[in-house]
């Protein structure tokens, strides 16, 4: 059972994530609402994937008619989002600096990328760039992994932790046994997001936990009763 650090191992965790199928088990739960949230919430059609990957998400925006540019801090990651759409613009970033002007985009998007940040100064800086780069009538929708998914086991992911009780910004290990590779990620309150939205200058105008549905036509286990994900919807505070 191979162990990938993100934080230490780029390339590694760069051919794990590849390997990922976003659109299965567990995962399908992170985007089959946010099609409706874009609907809903987003104005235009200029969008950011913050932490793009393999261009995964990117391509699944794209397809729902939205132009957008991804971001990422993993050097090899952006090599695998330009062999997966060679027209797309990815860009390397540092120290999560994002490339653009004030009041750029329309849509901020970012999954699973908080939950790789281990410090609440840090989200709050995150989410300060995010409101930054955010025009006036903006929306970010940011998917994280739900407290529920640190004390449970999913259909196609395992938390592996000792203790009962988690800290904000504990460092945990999730075991994928689909490609039986285990990662880091860190545990974060819905207090704590709420918190750095706030202090960004930003609020939440909708949160949902999506649960697995017959519908879905994935063989659900607890992701029936319990949500494995949170999906925030945020503007600027003053819009």
């Amino acid at each position: 059972m191979p162990l990938v650090d993100f934080r230490k191992d780029g390339p590694g965790y760069a051919n794990w994530y590849s390997r990922v199928n976003p659109s299965e088990g567990t995962q399908y739960l992170s985007f089959r609402d946010v099609p409706g949230l874009i609907e809903k919430h987003v104005k235009g059609t200029t969008t950011l994937d913050y932490g793009c990957g393999a261009a995964k998400s990117a391509m699944s925006l794209k397809a729902l008619g939205l132009h957008v540019d991804g971001v990422d801090v993993n050097e090899e990651m952006i090599k695998l989002a330009k062999e997966r759409d060679p027209a797309g613009d990815y860009r390397l970033i540092k120290g999560g600096e994002i490339p653009v002007g004030d009041n750029h985009y329309d849509l901020v998007f970012s999954r699973w990328v908080l939950i790789e940040i281990g410090s609440k100064e840090e989200l709050l800086k995150t989410m300060r760039e995010f409101a930054r780069v955010m025009k006036a009538e903006g929306t970010s929708i940011l998917v994280v992994l739900s407290e529920d998914y640190f004390r449970a086991n999913w259909l196609t992911a395992h938390c592996l932790h000792d203790d009962n009780v988690l800290e904000s910004g504990s460092s945990v290990k999730v075991h994928f046994p689909q490609t039986d590779l285990t990662v880091y990620c860190h545990f974060w309150k819905d207090a704590d997001y709420q918190e750095v939205i706030k202090g960004a200058g930003l609020r939440v105008v909708e949160k949902i936990n999506p649960l697995g549905r017959d519908e879905d036509g994935i063989p659900w286990k607890t992701e029936r009763t319990m949500s494995p994900y949170s999906i925030y919807v945020v503007k600027k505070a003053n819009s």
